[in-house]
């Protein structure tokens, strides 16, 4: 009898351990997404905003760059 205790304590330790994995592991995947979807979002406000200082540039030489004492 005290070894059918004793599996069942190590059944339902193992029952625990079990949700508890799955449950991490969930929150991982979940986690990962987050963070997948904030990299996207980043590189694409990189991107508007070298392309947004390209375009200053060019729009600065477009119009003659500096004119010195004129």
């Amino acid at each position: 009898n005290d070894a059918h205790t004793r599996l069942d304590v190590h059944e339902a330790r193992i029952a625990r351990l079990e949700t508890s994995e799955a449950v991490s592991s969930e929150r991982y995947l979940h986690i990962k997404a987050a963070l997948d979807k904030i990299q996207t979002t980043t590189s694409k406000v990189a991107w508007i905003v070298i392309a947004a200082v390209i375009g200053g540039v060019m729009t600065f030489i477009i119009d003659g760059g500096i004119h010195l004492g004129k």
